[in-house]
């Protein structure tokens, strides 16, 4: 076999490294004749030659082991792409990639900053990591031909505001991410915007308001289909907006969410009115409304969120008569010295189907402040779905002992006498003889939901006895009657935040009112002789689901 053209030029060594000699001349020779220079000198020399030689043979063998190492990480690539060739993903359909593509793309984020220095570094892919449509468009080209025919995913947008006002801009230092925000409006092409714009505790939003970034997209105004914006502290949403408001227009917003702490003035809705926002639906305020609201009626909002402090609740539905659904408080604040006294004539609204009211709003307590309940100002008889939540007081504490606020809510119930067919209740602390009375009160009921996960297991009312409750004919300590309650129900799901649950009674209560199903069938031995009576497959009747931390269906 012939030598590689690397491996002819292996040098010889010209010294010849015997020690033993050199030893024993140490030992046994001494004195001037024993020293001879011409020989010694040949000696190292030919060993500085030696060296010289070792030392290039080192260069030349890491130089040789640097292109070996780099062949490999070529070979272990392209290895890497022939086995792509075999993935499971280039036999999707377009259909499911671009569905794929689409729950990817939740939004593109834009950072708009002030960029001091014109050196800054900036990482191309930690860019392109917060705008997945352009991550995913990179890939392939197939990636790339299903990701610009998806219009919606080049139109999630999110500023991240992090510009400081007291250092002048330099548009230029800026024209990448205009560049970049101008390619995602041109390839969303009509599609409608879904903006997010995240804002910072700034005070004179007015300057920022004309910078190019977001100027670029206020002229894509009547593209805007949702907007939400975000800010800490009191905002003022006309100074967005600067100029003349009666030439402003968002044909295509049909939502709109305004997270700040409070919003400065009535006028700040004002932009949102019919002829400015025709086709708004749904306006989520995480603030209270401001006063001097009935000069604005929004006849077109269907669903409207807000905090109930400070708020004329009476006349409310003045300013919104075509509510659909409605989500806030189940009280609000208001200060000790005033006497508030309950509606002698609650208002009554027959469009409003769906109701969200967060609860556990009384836990935060201010010096001088009390809650009052906004129940009483309610009548809703068209209500269909009812949602209790945790209000983002209660999200991560269990000191409530119990629902101040129940029986003002049976009392609402029972005024009301809605066909009510859904109810969902979270992590409310209500005993299990409360949750039957309301219960009894359902008897249009089809899907109920209750979560206690994160509720104190002494404050549950998913108790044994409430389970007992629901069966269609047996009488339980809760319920002395036979009569079934809640006769509709066909959907029933039930999140258990105990260790240990009583599943036999779960599964005797679901025979009296189920055609037996069949329900698992990876269940262990005793899971099997437990719900063996549910193997059935089903016609008609209710399904039923029980979770719990440790096990369960």
């Amino acid at each position: 076999m012939p030598l590689c053209p690397e491996c002819e030029h292996a040098f010889v060594p010209l010294t010849n490294l015997d020690s033993t000699n050199i030893h024993d001349q140490l030992r046994s020779e001494a004195g001037p004749a024993s020293v001879q220079p011409d020989e010694i000198d040949a000696i190292l020399k030919n060993v500085v030659r030696d060296l010289d030689s070792y030392e290039a043979e080192i260069i030349r063998l890491e130089t040789r082991k640097m292109f070996l190492v780099s062949q490999k990480e070529r070979l272990i690539a392209y290895a890497v792409q022939v086995q792509s060739l075999l993935s499971p993903v280039r036999k999707l359909p377009s259909e499911i990639l671009q569905r794929v593509f689409d729950m990817c793309c939740d939004t593109n984020r834009f950072k708009v900053a002030n960029m001091k220095s014109r050196s800054t570094y900036v990482d191309s892919s930690a860019l392109i990591r917060t705008k997945p449509a352009m991550a995913i468009s990179s890939v392939s080209s197939l990636w790339r031909k299903n990701a610009l025919s998806m219009r919606n995913i080049w139109s999630r947008i999110t500023l991240d505001w992090t510009w400081e006002l007291k250092v002048e801009f330099d548009e230029r230092d800026h024209q990448r991410t205009l560049s970049t925000l101008a390619n995602f409006l041109d390839r969303s092409l009509q599609q409608p915007l879904s903006l997010v714009v995240d804002i910072p505790t700034l005070e004179e939003t007015t300057l920022w308001s004309q910078h190019p970034i977001f100027t670029l997209l206020k002229n894509e105004a009547h593209r805007w289909g949702s907007l939400l914006i975000q800010s800490p502290n009191s905002l003022s949403i006309t100074n967005l907006f600067p100029g003349n408001l009666s030439l402003l227009r968002f044909p295509l917003l049909n939502r709109v969410a305004i997270m700040t702490a409070r919003i400065c003035d009535a006028s700040d809705l004002d932009i949102f009115t019919t002829d400015i926002a025709p086709s708004l639906s749904s306006l989520q305020l995480q603030c209270s409304i401001p006063d001097g609201l009935t000069h604005f009626p929004f006849a077109q909002i269907s669903h409207l969120e807000f905090r109930a402090d400070d708020v004329d609740i009476e006349r409310l539905f003045l300013c919104f008569p075509n509510l659909v659904s409605l989500a806030t408080e189940d009280g609000y604040n208001v200060q000790q010295s005033v006497q508030t006294l309950n509606p002698t004539s609650p208002r009554s609204c027959l469009t409003i189907k769906t109701l969200t009211l967060r609860h556990g709003s009384d836990l935060k307590k201010y010096p001088g402040i009390c809650r009052r309940s906004t129940l009483p100002f309610f009548t809703f008889p068209s209500l269909r779905t009812i949602y209790l939540i945790p209000s983002e007081v209660k999200l991560h504490s269990k000191l409530e002992t119990g629902w101040h606020n129940f029986d003002l809510f049976l009392a609402f119930v029972k005024r009301s006498s809605f066909p009510l067919t859904t109810l969902s209740v979270d992590s409310l602390a209500i005993s299990d003889s409360s949750l039957v009375r309301l219960l009894v009160h359902l008897p249009t009921l089809q899907h109920l939901t209750f979560d206690d996960t994160k509720t104190a297991a002494e404050d549950s009312p998913l108790t044994s006895q409430f389970i007992e409750s629901l069966h269609a004919y047996r009488s339980s300590p809760l319920r002395p009657h036979t009569v079934p309650m809640v006769p509709r129900l066909c959907s029933l799901k039930l999140n258990v935040g105990a260790s240990a649950f009583k599943d036999v009674s779960v599964v005797q209560m679901v025979q009296s009112r189920w055609t037996p199903s069949w329900v698992s069938k990876g269940a262990s031995l005793q899971q099997k002789d437990v719900y063996k009576p549910l193997e059935y497959v089903e016609k008609n009747g209710m399904r039923a689901v029980v979770l719990w931390k440790d096990q369960g269906v």
